[in-house]
């Protein structure tokens, strides 16, 4: 039993450090940039599973200068801050704080993949930017830390702390948007609901295919999980829109897309 485990943990370790990415033009299904450089990937680039961006650990990481390791887990370290990740968990550690990840870490093409997620870059002094169009994705990452969105003034109302456990089992509507009216055009209000955990801050950014982008005033969701934004479409908001909404914690990020009708 212990000559097996021994060949297994040597064979997830050599499919762990397969892929090394070099600097190239040329892209992926996801374009990637790292501080303004482009990035190809000689072994799996990063990929869509279950609507949800796949990042390669070793591709990423060790461009944004830190160690990446295996020793039965994923470790990812720099002079500060010390990431533990699982294959096959959900589950990820940040200085030995538990956070989610939402989909679990596995092995895609021999390399370590692990879903794109605020709270696994933040660690390192790194955000990121989902750009995308009628037929692109562009991943843009960058040092620094992204600005919170100005709060406005509105009656104390109590949270759910960022460290606590959130279960999305007792909410059958978790992630549900609702876009009214159902066939916008330019010139129109547009009312977004969106159904997620009860007392909980959002942020809400929204990217148009042709060329605008949207942020709107962060919002706390009621008893229900319930937020709702209202805005009036621009003149040169029409065509296909993302929407990204995020939990002001970084814990839980949503997108949704609908379609805006011309004049």
């Amino acid at each position: 039993m212990k000559k097996f485990l021994a060949i297994l943990s040597l064979a997830i370790m050599a499919a762990f450090f397969a892929a090394t990415p070099t600097y190239a033009s040329g892209a992926s299904g996801v374009n990637v940039t790292i501080n303004g450089q482009n990035v190809i990937f000689s072994e799996q680039p990063p990929m869509f599973i279950d609507g949800n961006v796949f990042i390669p650990v070793r591709g990423i990481f060790e461009q944004l200068g830190v160690d990446v390791s295996w020793d039965g887990q994923i470790i990812l370290e720099d002079s500060t801050n010390r990431v533990v990740i699982t294959i096959g968990s959900t589950t990820f550690t940040v200085n030995g704080t538990p956070h989610n990840l939402g989909l679990p870490a596995q092995i895609v093409g021999g390399s370590a993949m692990v879903p794109l997620r605020p709270v696994i870059l933040e660690p390192f002094g790194y955000s990121f930017v989902l750009h995308w169009g009628a037929d692109f994705y562009r991943l843009v990452i960058t040092q620094g830390l992204p600005p919170i969105p100005a709060i406005p003034t509105i009656p104390a109302i109590p949270t759910i702390p960022a460290t606590a456990e959130v279960s999305t089992n007792n909410l059958p509507e978790f992630g549900r948007f609702i876009v009214t009216p159902e066939n916008p055009a330019v010139n129109e209000e547009i009312t977004l609901i969106f159904f997620g955990i009860p007392n909980t801050e959002y942020h809400i950014e929204v990217f148009s295919a042709s060329g605008g982008e949207r942020g709107l005033n962060s919002a706390t969701s009621d008893n229900n999980g319930v937020v709702t934004w209202s805005w009036l479409v621009g003149e040169n908001e029409f065509g296909e829109q993302r929407v990204m909404v995020t939990s002001a914690d970084r814990l839980f990020r949503h997108a949704h897309i609908f379609v805006v009708g011309g004049n």
